[in-house]
């Protein structure tokens, strides 16, 4: 794992348990939503951890 992708887990991982985030990615059958789901928890844990008192204002205002 590079540098960006462990910093990620660490991000995703402040939000969510590990057991949530597996529980979440099996609940989805197919690979192309699993990707999508992994991608959208990055970009929230990312988002969270710039800024974690404006983070719903930023998801609203897109």
């Amino acid at each position: 794992m590079n540098d960006a992708g462990a910093r990620d887990f660490k991000n995703v991982n402040r939000l969510y348990k590990v057991s949530t985030i597996i529980d979440m990615l099996n609940s989805v059958a197919d690979n192309e939503k699993k990707t999508k789901m992994v991608e959208t928890l990055i970009l929230e844990a990312k988002v969270t951890y710039e800024n974690p008192v404006y983070r719903k204002e930023h998801f609203h205002s897109k």
